[in-house]
């Protein structure tokens, strides 16, 4: 049994203990642990992770609160804080992944803070283009910062071919919104989804050589999905690329 196949198996052991829990609470915070435990081992020592908020300067919004935030652990520091939650400057976010136990129609669309809308949310929050002065330049340069990826890693859920049409019905119908759907869903126990966003075009033409459709992919084991996961966020987290952050626009 190799590494992910036991770490999948693992993650299921520990979550079917508490299957007695009628607290929901309770459980959706231990599989948060479990995922942040999950990335902090497996990504790259430049990626931080944290449960927090997120803020523009451009603007000074600040966002709802994140199960977890992927941010640049070199350069990106907390502006604020609020006891153990943190606030990060958008310009040092490089993804934001939402954790659900469990993920349906209701979780992903319909109800009032879904997945979705927590998601474009995130996705509007501007980030500043202007380089720091210590560069030489305070001018808006050229060099485009990447948006922030939205994701969703879930324990269960109903079917992948359910949620692709039910993502498939809502963008019809929203068309406006379609660049901010989520970057990808996965469900451990089924397999994941690589939607068509800016950032993950590029992606998708290497896997499949389709640019235009959603990509939907079933894997036969929990270890083969969180293995396609891992390595399919790691990939685009290293095409993303973050301008130095100016902290100077958040001490007014």
């Amino acid at each position: 049994m190799d590494y992910f196949e036991a770490r999948a198996n693992l993650i299921m052991s520990e979550m079917q203990k508490l299957d007695k829990l009628s607290h929901k609470l309770s459980r959706g915070q231990h599989f948060e642990s479990i995922a942040k435990n999950l990335l902090e081992e497996s990504l790259p020592s430049q990626y931080g992770i944290d449960t927090g908020f997120i803020e523009s300067a451009e603007n000074t919004t600040q966002s709802s609160q994140q199960d977890l935030i992927i941010f640049d652990r070199l350069r990106g520091v907390p502006i604020k804080t609020y006891g153990s939650f943190k606030v990060y400057p958008s310009e040092s976010v490089y993804a934001v992944i939402e954790v659900k136990t469990r993920i349906d129609e209701n979780s992903l669309i319909n109800t009032k803070n879904n997945v979705i809308k927590h998601i474009e949310e995130l996705k509007n929050l501007p980030k500043s283009s202007t380089m720091p002065l210590y560069f030489g330049s305070s001018a808006r340069l050229g060099w485009n910062t990447s948006n922030t990826l939205g994701m969703v890693f879930a324990l269960e859920g109903t079917s992948l071919n359910s949620l692709k049409t039910k993502l498939d019905d809502y963008y019809k119908k929203n068309k406006n919104t379609e660049m901010k759907k989520p970057d990808l869903i996965c469900i451990l126990k089924q397999g994941y989804i690589i939607t068509q966003t800016e950032l993950t075009n590029r992606l998708r033409l290497q896997i499949s050589g389709n640019d235009l459709k959603d990509l939907r992919v079933s894997l036969g084991t929990p270890g083969s999905t969180l293995r396609g996961f891992i390595f399919l966020l790691v990939t685009l987290l290293n095409g993303s690329q973050l301008l130095p952050v100016n902290l100077l626009n958040y001490a007014e």
